[in-house]
């Protein structure tokens, strides 16, 4: 939770208000000059990230790292990492909301289906300090089983609140399935963030591994260029995020390579 809070101070966006938090301080000091050239450079930097997906060509190597629908044999689990719903809107209106990267379900219903053998952890804690009482794993067990998902496959971890927890605690899960234990494990999440999710969760012992990745952001980006501000700037923060927490779990050795093809 604090390390979101962090984040939302040092993401791409965030400097581009601070920018203008200091423009008009140098006004009010009536260092003008200054002012000027702060505000010609934000000028200039909120119409390239108009024009230009610079995210998108932050989150296409990551989400090239792993091939699309690989082959898998005898999968023991299909594990979903959470993030793609939206708990504050679910728990303000008592149906079930998710965000950009909602995908994710259509993959998972889709493999479940596929492989009915399979349990299916779903790894996800609160994800915002207001609301306590609804997780990401709860709101996930919700859409599952409207799906038509046996219950009886599903399994909880709605603990963690960062990759890293989900990994901890889904190495746990997956350690207590004695029953095929020799199978893989197909792992869920969004392409952009799969090197990372892989890396952590190679790090915590866990082997097998399939990775899945889904809800794509930066294909065929040439094909939409448009002028958007909003969606290019989400795109930014994504994939700032992304890349800064790779290097980040690489330095402090988390992972012992920035991008883990597989263990």
């Amino acid at each position: 939770m604090w390390n979101n809070f962090i984040w939302s101070l040092v993401m791409p966006s965030s400097w581009l208000l601070f920018a203008i938090i200091y423009v008009f301080y140098c006004i009010q000091k009536s260092k003008i000059k200054q002012a000027k050239v702060v505000l010609i450079i934000w000028i200039s930097l909120v119409m390239l990230i108009s024009f230009v997906p610079i995210g998108d060509w932050l989150l296409a190597p990551l989400e090239n790292t792993y091939p699309l629908k690989p082959n898998i044999k005898n999968p023991k689990a299909i594990v979903l990492l959470g993030g793609s719903e939206d708990v504050i809107q679910s728990q303000a209106t008592g149906l079930l909301h998710l965000n950009w990267h909602g995908t994710r379900y259509i993959t998972t219903i889709n493999l479940a289906k596929t492989y009915p053998n399979a349990k299916i952890i779903v790894s996800g804690g609160v994800g915002h300090i207001r609301h306590k009482s609804l997780t990401e794993a709860s709101i996930a067990k919700d859409i599952l089983l409207s799906a038509g998902i046996d219950e009886k496959r599903i399994i909880l971890e709605d603990q963690s609140h960062t990759t890293i927890e989900n990994a901890l605690y889904t190495k746990r899960l997956l350690d207590s399935l004695s029953e095929q234990s020799h199978g893989s494990v197909i792992l869920v999440t969004s392409a952009s963030h799969m090197p990372r999710a892989v890396g952590l969760f190679c790090s915590a012992g866990v082997t097998n591994i399939v990775p899945y990745p889904t809800s794509f952001i930066a294909k065929e980006t040439i094909k939409r260029l448009t002028i958007n501000l909003p969606v290019h700037l989400y795109e930014l923060n994504f994939g700032a995020h992304e890349w800064v927490g790779l290097l980040i779990n690489w330095f402090k050795s988390r992972t012992e390579h920035l991008i883990t093809q597989g263990c």
